[in-house]
């Protein structure tokens, strides 16, 4: 049996998405277990009066791409299959409004691109 466990703290990159201009954050974790992984998502002022929609997506040292809509300006808990043998990831927080998505955070965990 193996468990592996990765955060990501995400920043924001455009302003105009949190509440009162206070700066847009959030942390991501992301458990496996065996095959089983877990994504936890946490925002930190993120306005709930937009009227577009959000999107996590998350880049896996093993290359595949994940797109996880966020129902919820305050984060999102679900289950994603084809992590388990990542180490590090990268992911982008998208508000997406009339088609066009706009990068709102980003970040990677620690060992993401080869560093430690």
């Amino acid at each position: 049996m193996s468990f592996f466990k990765s955060v990501v703290i995400l920043k924001q990159t455009e302003n105009g998405y949190s509440v009162n201009n206070k700066t847009l954050s959030g942390i991501a974790r992301i458990e496996t277990e065996n095959e089983n992984s877990q994504l936890y998502l946490t925002l930190v002022n993120m306005s709930s009066t937009l009227k577009g929609e959000l999107y996590l997506f998350l880049l896996g040292d093993n290359e595949k791409t994940f797109a996880v809509p966020v129902l919820n300006c305050n984060g999102v808990y679900t289950k994603i299959y084809g992590l388990e043998n990542c180490t590090s990831f990268s992911m982008g927080l998208f508000y997406v409004e009339n088609s066009l998505p706009t990068l709102i955070a980003y970040g990677e965990s620690e060992n993401a691109n080869g560093s430690s």
